[in-house]
């Protein structure tokens, strides 16, 4: 548990070493993404797409992919009934981003959050999706080992 509470606070940092960055810092981290994606991204939207936009746009989802998951591993790990408050963990890191990038000279957007919030939650629904896969798979394992079949589980469960 240890170990994913350090990876969040990386993933923090991380977002909001990018957050205090000028606008002329962040578009010169953006370029090589651009200068690779370009073609995908042109090809999706068509040459006309603005594809430091979307590189950025997509960059951003990504970012909060990565907090989301490890946000929902991290209380996931510790008890299943905690995921409503990695969900509000990472809402308010993407509300704080935006706000420090009021005071770098750069645009602040909700729709900005609302992206970042999407890439967090779709990490979250990854990982609950994972526990609630992995967790079948124990239960079928337990019961295989003790002979109980689901059929019987159901009977005693009533």
């Amino acid at each position: 548990m240890w170990l994913l509470s350090a990876a969040v606070l990386l993933a923090v940092g991380f977002i909001f070493s990018n957050s205090l960055k000028n606008s002329a810092e962040s578009y010169s981290d953006s370029d090589m993404l651009t200068d690779l994606f370009g073609p995908l991204v042109k090809a999706v939207f068509g040459e006309e797409a603005d594809v430091s936009f979307w590189v950025r746009k997509a960059a951003h989802f990504a970012e909060f992919f990565i907090l989301g998951v490890l946000a929902c591993g991290t209380v996931t790990f510790v008890g299943r009934r905690l995921t409503g408050y990695a969900w509000f963990f990472v809402l308010a890191v993407a509300v704080i981003d935006e706000f420090i990038q009021k005071f770098t000279g750069r645009t602040s957007a909700v729709s900005d959050v609302i992206i970042d919030f999407c890439g967090a939650a779709s990490g979250c629904l990854v990982v609950i999706a994972l526990h609630a896969v992995v967790s079948r798979f124990e239960k079928k394992r337990k019961n295989s080992q003790t002979g109980v079949s689901g059929s019987c589980e159901k009977g005693f469960a009533k």
